[in-house]
């Protein structure tokens, strides 16, 4: 069996990319774990996996993710297929928006996306006739001339459709109303024109009909849950093949192929059909006669095989498939030193019913936790994972909260115990004895050891396990009702808890309480919850929802609220004199000296904080903003429309304070940006730049780290002159090789001067420039 070293490519491809990073730079943390579409071309094949596009170079074992960064208009693809006659590669995207893309370059069709009288932009299926590539939609049908490239005509059947095929000229629609029929000389944007072909059978339910295609002039239908059906023109339907277990039906290079999960179904005629048993099949391609069959294979990734004689074939590719996040689900991040940690769930009024997923970044690698293995030591599925907290005594041992079944404890990627209503006696099920409603929103070590988290819509919302495993469980005023959904927990530098109460019966709000540092004994807390603020001003700063919370370098709490941010200076107070703790907008000015709040009427999903204390602020639907540290100025605004982000929706944020490197969340999945604001070091005795030697034509920025916060960097030519200067973001300083009137500098040796406020000059590195 001949197996191409694909996963050693694919490893190069990944480690080559990180590699190369700089501040400014983004990096795609796609899912392709679960293929599910396959397309073959000349020269590659094509495969869909997890709403993400990749490719297999048949000639030279190369494999590609396609994606915004690298020329494609959206993201989010829900499928592709490829029309040989123009050599062209369709992509459709779960908004609607479409690609033709081919030797002459990429070509946009946002009609579908754009059509504000089309609500819902689901294709079913894609098929070709002639030069026209037909897309079966919720509404009918959308026809594509392939050649010109452009939105030929739109069917309007009032029903849903999903498939269509050409036959002596005439056009058959399967539909959820039966099958049409129309001429293609009649106006077919007319209704009217199509009508309802009555088959003559009894065999199967024709509503039921997915697929339809041309096999030898025959119109065959693939009916889901009775098999697969031809007729010619006397509309008497003849049975191919009974099995009821079939998924899918395909024409390729006069082939029929049908499949089931796991086995192909090969017809040359309607006389005999060979048959292969891949394991997983999930869709099939076949272009060339050449006797090559294209699988995608779901969690096998892409599959090759080769027919070498009658009825038997041979695996030429086996398991091709990028290694990297599970799923496109990035709900909750952590950063645990240099550990990526995501938790794939949510919930709001009700759980979503996720599947479990845990995800860790370290390193350039992924591991992802098999949920398989946990469900079935559970003895039943856990999903919707809220969160994740890593003992502060063991990186690799976890707590994950789930919206439904408790909390799961993960040791070196393994289960070791699920924690519910049955052995804690703390944590409780709304449904009194239902093993799936204990509903956990987040959990949070303390310096101690002691393992926060809450429970949600019950009698008593906080839950505490100590250092030494005991499970308590605590009522704090604005947590402990039946309506209340108590969201994560922020343990402050001062070891203080904060609460996000996201939605109650009453009013949404924070709760701030003490527990002095005896967690099992309620006795001595201090709590208060605030169902609004107060500016220093004395004006109400009201919300409606508190999406998140964050601590910044300076100790500052920031909030993220459905009516944009909001921030305090003096966060003890909410313990130590709560009638005079104070929160205030972001006050700013615009050209005509008008003051505004910043991102009124925003929802922020995420605030995090980098090593410069500059806030990042992810937006329900403006993307991302960073903004300085007192949120004065912004830095960076990025949105689909600016940058390779997959959606203005970011669900979460995390940051890499040694690196730089900023992780964002989107409903879509998971990207990164290189930020240029690392963790602040103490002193300068580690400091260095890199690359020392560089061409700033191909290198564009010489990055110096290592430095302390705030540091006043100089750089200057040996001879003492300056050249450029500035403050670092953090630890961090980056120079574009640019001097201060924005010409790039001549070849030589720079100096790279650093100092603190007050503090004396001294020389921390050295660049070598070449132009």
């Amino acid at each position: 069996m001949k197996r191409h070293p694909i996963i050693i490519i694919t490893l190069l491809f990944i480690v080559k990319s990180l590699a190369a990073q700089h501040p400014g730079q983004w990096q795609l943390h796609l899912a392709t774990y679960n293929t599910q579409r396959i397309a073959e071309a000349a020269n590659r094949v094509y495969a869909m996996a997890d709403g993400t596009l990749y490719s297999y170079g048949k000639d030279d074992n190369s494999l590609v993710i396609h994606s915004k960064q690298n020329g494609l208009s959206d993201s989010d693809i829900s499928m592709i297929d490829y029309h040989p006659d123009t050599k062209t590669l369709l992509i459709v995207y779960g908004n609607g928006n479409i690609d033709l893309i081919n030797e002459s370059g990429l070509h946009n069709l946002p009609f579908l996306k754009t059509a504000t009288n089309i609500p819902n932009k689901t294709v079913n299926n894609i098929s070709f006739g002639g030069e026209n590539a037909y897309l079966s939609t919720a509404f009918g049908v959308v026809v594509i001339n392939m050649n010109k490239r452009e939105i030929a005509e739109t069917y309007k059947l009032n029903a849903e459709t999903y498939d269509v095929c050409i036959r002596q000229g005439a056009i058959y629609a399967a539909t959820a109303d039966g099958l049409r029929k129309a001429s293609l000389s009649d106006n077919l944007l007319d209704a009217h024109n199509w009508q309802t072909v009555a088959l003559q059978t009894t065999e199967f339910d024709v509503a039921k009909t997915r697929r339809l295609c041309l096999f030898h002039d025959m119109v065959c239908f693939w009916v889901q849950g009775s098999g697969v059906f031809y007729m010619g023109a006397e509309e008497h339907p003849q049975a191919l093949s009974r099995n009821t277990s079939l998924r899918g039906m395909r024409l390729q290079a006069d082939r029929l192929i049908l499949h089931s999960a796991s086995t192909l179904y090969v017809y040359e005629s309607f006389a005999q059909h060979e048959t292969f048993n891949a394991g997983t099949v999930n869709d099939v391609a076949s272009l060339r006669n050449d006797g090559h069959y294209w699988i995608a294979a779901g969690l096998k990734g892409l599959i090759g095989i080769r027919r070498t004689a009658d009825n038997q074939f041979e695996i030429v590719v086996a398991g091709l498939n990028l290694k990297g996040p599970k799923r496109n689900l990035a709900a909750f991040m952590t950063m645990h030193g240099q550990k990526l940690l995501i938790a794939g769930g949510g919930r709001w009024t009700d759980r979503l019913w996720n599947p479990g997923t845990l995800m860790i970044y370290e390193n350039g690698k992924w591991t992802n936790l098999d949920e398989d293995a946990v469900n079935q030591k559970v003895g039943y599925a856990c999903g919707d994972y809220t969160g994740v907290a890593v003992d502060p005594n063991d990186e690799n041992h976890y707590f994950v909260s789930t919206y439904g079944e408790g909390v799961l404890e993960i040791k070196d990627n393994q289960y070791v115990q699920l924690y519910n209503h049955a052995n804690t006696n703390a944590l409780q099920s709304i449904v009194p004895g239902d093993k799936n409603y204990i509903r956990v929103g987040g959990v949070s070590f303390d310096k101690s050891g002691n393992l926060w988290m809450t429970n949600c819509e019950v009698e008593r919302g906080i839950v505490v396990r100590t250092a030494d495993g005991m499970w308590k469980s605590l009522h704090y005023q604005g947590v402990g009702n039946s309506s209340y959904l108590v969201d994560k927990i922020l343990i402050t530098s001062k070891g203080h808890k904060w609460v996000n109460v996201a939605r109650s019966k009453d009013r949404p709000g924070i709760l701030v309480f003490d527990d002095r540092e005896t967690p099992a004994d309620a006795s001595d807390d201090v709590s208060h919850f605030f169902s609004s603020f107060k500016s220093g001003t004395g004006s109400a700063i009201e919300s409606s929802v508190y999406y998140c919370m964050a601590e910044d370098l300076k100790g500052e709490i920031w909030l993220g609220t459905d009516r944009g941010p909001i921030y305090s200076s003096t966060p003890q107070r909410a313990i130590e004199n709560p009638d005079n703790l104070f929160f205030n907008r972001i006050v700013r000015s615009d050209a005509d000296g008008t003051n505004y709040y910043f991102l009124s009427g925003e929802q922020i999903n995420a605030i995090a904080v980098d090593g410069g204390n500059r806030k990042w602020l992810g937006t329900a639907s403006s993307g991302i903003f960073l903004v300085s540290a007192d949120g004065q100025e912004t830095i960076h605004q990025f949105t689909t429309d600016n940058s390779p982000l997959y959606s203005n929706t970011i669900q979460s944020i995390a940051v890499d304070h040694r690196t730089g490197e900023v992780f964002i969340g989107t409903d879509k999945g998971l990207i990164s940006f290189r930020g240029e604001a690392t963790q602040a070091s103490p002193d300068y005795s580690d400091v260095y730049a890199y690359p020392n030697l560089i061409r700033p034509a191909v290198d564009g920025h010489v990055i110096v780290t290592g430095l302390m916060g705030e540091s006043n960097v100089k750089i200057t030519d040996l001879n003492g002159n300056l050249i450029y200067q500035g403050k670092s973001a953090g630890g961090q300083f980056a120079w574009n090789c640019r001097n201060r009137n924005g010409q790039f500098v001549a070849s030589g040796i720079y100096l790279v001067l650093a100092s603190t406020s007050g503090a004396a000059e001294s020389v921390v590195a050295k660049i070598a420039v070449v132009n």
